[in-house]
């Protein structure tokens, strides 16, 4: 698997997590409410083979979300979050450096003197 880089502004990262955070909650929802559901239709009226194997179906689509699905969307948003915090360090850190050489930012008087 190649890695793709993307270059996003600070606005555009947090529309991406908004945007996965929302996705997350969508397909939760959608999956539970399948589950509910199918287990509400089902349920104990329903004997037989057909109806127990819609049973195990219904679990194992439960089980994918909670053990494979659920934990990509819940990693990608930690790395989406780290980036954040990433992008305003650096950001921070060039508002210092340009107030350091800067006379408006109070930067040393070398610096003031030559600008």
């Amino acid at each position: 698997m190649t890695a793709v880089a993307i270059e996003l502004t600070s606005a555009q990262t947090k529309e991406l997590r908004d945007l996965l955070k929302e996705t997350a909650a969508e397909g939760r929802g959608l999956v539970r409410s399948a589950n509910d559901g199918y287990a509400g239709v089902v349920g104990a009226s329903w004997i037989g083979p057909a109806a127990l194997a819609g049973l195990g179906k219904n679990d194992e689509l439960m089980e994918h979300w909670n053990n494979s699905l659920q934990p990509i969307l819940d990693e990608l948003e930690v790395a989406i979050l780290g980036t954040e915090g990433n992008m305003e360090a650096m950001e921070d850190e060039g508002v210092n450096l340009h107030n350091t050489v800067s006379p408006d930012g109070g930067g040393f008087g070398n610096f003031a003197r030559l600008a």
